[in-house]
């Protein structure tokens, strides 16, 4: 985090080189440098997007400015890597708003807050465009932290999406977001939430104290490599209507309920995870779930290592939606009520069961 930051201080001394030093209003520095604006605190910043042209990059200060703010061009957007630039929203609604077909549009070294009421998102994007954030801090919104639809493609590094009314990060419609080296935590409902085929890379990132850590829905594809999911009040995270999860090097440890649902056609792929300590079992599945689960283990979990929904197993269970899909795997780990860091109520639910192949070495 620390090197990226540094790159990030030298291109901005870069471009105060090349395009010239002082810092005046956004009017003066649009006649002597018309792809630079240097705004300072009080000046109206969307006036400063308005008046910018094409590919132009603005300069923040460190300080508050008012949000509610609307773009809909190719510009960079950057505040001060050392002190707080803060973007806060004015009226109901986001507080930014990215909107329009191609746009590339950059924010760096913000936080953003204050989005109000119905869709107060601190940044909406949308209409198919390409946004990337580096070291943006999206708290305290009303709704989500960041919300992304039509297409879009969105790439966080370093963020932090924290305490927002709903979810940390929102995406639909065939939407793509990477998230690498994030922290959510402390939403209202979800760390991530995603619908309609939207498609997730969530890379070191932290999902922590939110009510559910992860919800995919329709068809949806999350792709997590060495996360932590923990200490999230519900689910760590849950999976439905043809859903599919790709865990790698992750853990799911101290959720309040199950670790893992995977419910309705939903797919699981676990590859080197631990997933231990939760309040209720490691992993349940329902109705037609495929899991494939690899050098896993599931550890301390207070009811089951790994459960499935039949009458015999506890946790969740509808006489209608009893578990006929499909298990595989090997090399996994799961442990015995009674043994060192074993699971509360036992390794597996139902205990004797053709469904479990012979990679689960219950201890």
């Amino acid at each position: 985090m620390h090197s990226q930051r540094q790159r990030s201080t030298v291109f901005l001394l870069l471009v105060l080189l090349l395009f010239g030093g002082g810092v005046g209003s956004p009017q003066d520095d649009a006649v002597d440098n018309p792809l630079v604006l240097h705004v300072l605190p009080g000046a109206s910043l969307q006036d400063a997007i308005d008046r910018a042209p094409t590919g132009a990059t603005l300069i923040l200060e460190a300080g508050t400015y008012s949000g509610s703010l609307v773009i809909e061009q190719t510009l960079q957007i950057l505040g001060c890597p050392d002190d707080e630039t803060r973007i806060l929203g004015n009226v109901y609604g986001p507080a930014v708003l990215i909107r329009g077909e191609g746009l590339n549009v950059r924010l760096d070294h913000l936080t953003v807050s204050g989005g109000n009421g119905f869709n107060g998102h601190g940044l909406t994007i949308e209409g198919a465009a390409e946004v990337t954030l580096f070291d943006v801090q999206l708290s305290s919104n009303a709704w989500s932290g960041v919300w992304v639809s039509d297409r879009s493609s969105v790439s966080l590094d370093e963020c932090i999406l924290s305490d927002n009314g709903t979810s940390g990060a929102y995406a639909q419609d065939f939407a793509r977001l990477e998230l690498r080296d994030c922290e959510l935590s402390g939403n209202g409902s979800h760390g991530v939430f995603s619908l309609h085929y939207a498609e997730w890379i969530i890379a070191d990132c932290e999902i922590k104290e939110n009510w559910t850590g992860i919800w995919a829905w329709d068809a949806s594809r999350i792709d997590v490599q060495g996360a932590h999911v923990r200490l999230n009040h519900s689910y760590g995270a849950i999976l439905s209507n043809a859903a599919l999860l790709i865990l790698n090097d992750t853990v799911i440890s101290d959720n309040g309920f199950h670790g893992l649902v995977f419910e309705a056609s939903t797919r699981g792929i676990l590859n080197r995870c631990l997933v231990d300590n939760n309040g209720g079992s490691g992993l349940f599945a329902e109705e037609e779930s495929v899991l494939q689960i690899y050098h896993s283990a599931f550890l301390s979990n207070r009811e089951f290592g790994l459960s499935l929904s039949a009458g015999e197993c506890i946790g969740g269970f509808d006489p209608k939606r009893y578990f006929s899909g499909r298990i595989e795997g090997t090399g996994n780990q799961i442990s015995s009520e009674g043994k060192a860091n074993g699971n509360v109520r036992g390794a597996i639910c139902p205990a004797q069961s053709s469904i479990w192949p012979l990679g689960f070495v219950v201890e």
